[in-house]
């Protein structure tokens, strides 16, 4: 056993004991989205950086399978729950702070006159058009129809 040098206190460590946590394949993942972000910002500079897309899906992939294969359940059922749960607190932090910074900076910088929220179907919106809805979204931008089928 290994002492810890803070505390006193023994710990089950092994001294070169492997990490789960790979940093090359962070690495990677980030040039898989650079690449796609350079490609959305010029397509000439990068023409095939959309595969950055694929390479980011195929790399997230394997680490969810590396991480599904290390971690050992007696039922499916707390397999499951347990890979959703450590999903749930991975994301759901960053999701919220996310909604409360957009909900303050939409507050602060959207004028009152543009925020429309509303239910009304769109349909009923347009009552300049006929009953049967081919509508204009944008009233004075170029007309963008949509047409029921």
């Amino acid at each position: 056993m290994q002492m810890d040098a803070t505390s006193g206190e023994s710990s089950s460590k092994a001294p070169n004991a492997r990490s789960p946590y790979r940093p090359e394949i962070d690495g990677l993942r980030a040039l898989a989205v650079v690449a796609v972000i350079v490609n959305h910002f010029n397509k000439d500079l990068l023409p095939s950086g959309y595969l950055g897309v694929d390479i980011f899906f195929v790399i997230s992939g394997y680490v969810i399978t590396s991480s599904l294969a290390n971690h050992r359940s007696e039922s499916f059922g707390d397999f499951f729950l347990g890979f959703y749960a450590r999903r749930v607190k991975r994301m759901v932090p960053a999701l919220v702070v996310f909604v409360l910074a957009m909900f303050l900076i939409s507050s602060l910088f959207i004028p009152p006159e543009s925020q429309h929220w509303t239910s009304t179907p769109i349909c009923e919106q347009a009552s300049h058009h006929s009953s049967d809805c081919p509508i204009s979204i944008f009233s004075n931008n170029p007309q963008i129809i949509l047409l029921r089928q």
